[in-house]
This record gives C-alpha cells, sequence and structure tokens, in this order.
C-alpha cells in the first residue's frame, strides 16, 4: 500500500487562504518504491491547494486537463476546519468557492449510498445558480470519478468532466463528519 506524505505545513491556526491570496503549487508526494527509496523514486502531482492546507481530494478533468481540488485548512480550538473547492491550474484558478472561510463546512452537503460490493459518493455546494458535485464510487471492480455542474434552474447538465484521482489524502467519506449530510440522490 502506498504511503501518502503531503508536502507543506498545516496551519493549525484557522488561518484560510482567500482568492485574493496567490495561489501556490502544493504538490502530493508519493513514495513508489519501498524502504530506501530517493526522491527519484517519487511522483509529484500538483495541487490548488496552498502551503496551509490539506488535500482532501485532488483529480485531473480527461476532458481539459485541469484539476479539481478540495483543500481543508485545519481549525485550533477557537476555530473550525475550512474546507474550499477549487477549479483550474496552478496559477490560474477559475473558481474558488466558498470565498470566506467562516462557516464554509455548512456550504458543503455529502451524500453516500451503499449496498454490497457498491458505494457511490457526491460532495455538492451550490453558488451563482449551479450546483457542483464531484462523483466518486463503484460497483465491484467498476469505478468512477467525475464533475457535473448542473444549472438550478431547470436542472440542466452544463458540463461534465470525467476525471482521473492523482490521489486521495483523504476519502470523500471522510467529509461526512465535516459537511452537512443528505440522502444520495440518484
Amino acid at each position: 500500500m502506498r504511503t501518502h506524505i503531503l508536502a507543506g505545513a498545516v496551519a493549525v491556526a484557522g488561518l484560510f487562504a482567500t482568492s485574493t491570496m496567490a495561489q501556490q503549487n502544493n504538490p502530493i508526494v508519493i513514495p513508489m518504491a519501498g524502504q530506501g527509496s530517493t526522491d527519484a523514486d517519487q511522483v509529484k502531482f500538483p495541487t490548488l491547494c496552498t502551503g496551509e492546507d490539506w488535500v482532501v481530494f485532488n483529480a485531473t478533468s480527461q476532458k481539459n486537463g485541469k484539476l479539481v481540488s478540495v483543500c481543508m485548512t485545519e481549525g485550533d480550538d477557537s476555530t473550525a476546519n475550512h474546507l474550499t473547492y477549487r477549479y483550474g491550474k496552478p496559477g490560474n484558478v477559475e473558481l474558488t468557492y466558498p470565498a470566506v472561510a467562516q462557516g464554509s463546512a455548512k456550504k458543503f452537503t455529502a451524500r453516500r449510498y451503499t449496498r454490497p460490493q457498491t458505494t457511490y459518493l457526491k460532495f455538492e455546494f451550490t453558488t451563482k445558480g449551479y450546483n457542483y458535485e464531484i462523483h466518486d464510487g463503484g460497483e465491484g471492480n467498476d469505478t468512477y470519478t467525475g464533475l457535473s455542474v448542473i444549472r438550478v434552474s431547470d436542472g440542466k447538465t452544463i458540463a461534465e468532466h470525467g476525471l482521473i484521482p492523482d490521489t486521495k489524502s483523504l476519502s470523500l467519506m471522510q467529509l461526512e463528519d465535516l459537511v452537512r449530510t443528505a440522502p444520495y440522490d440518484d
């Protein structure tokens, strides 16, 4: 089993990188060899998370090569953990949600459907009239990870991206303890 190591520090003061701060490439480093491996034996994946963030979910769109990153900044005794969704490329983040850290976990919803050998997860939020959904799961050995953008006014899917997960430092399932949960709806 591969060990996931996150590069960069984790802020425990509850600070949250806003869209006005410069985004930096915070690569995920995965050792590919056993004990005694060198830096040359590691694979690095770019993310849109800053040096203060934990990478919760990170994937690349098969459609356009852009990144989808869900990042968490750890709070301390007086502040809660903060979540943020980012879409784009390092140095050119096109969408950051939410813009304000306060209450960010309440702005996302996690959904899960399970039965024997089947699990479907959905992590979603709504902004500016569109619902953004990250789907992850599958049946048996058949898995799918994707991003859907759905117009709220008429329920029409306006964008669908198959995603190639670069790595998952945490599971979308682990977000259920941090965000609202709701029944899976399709």
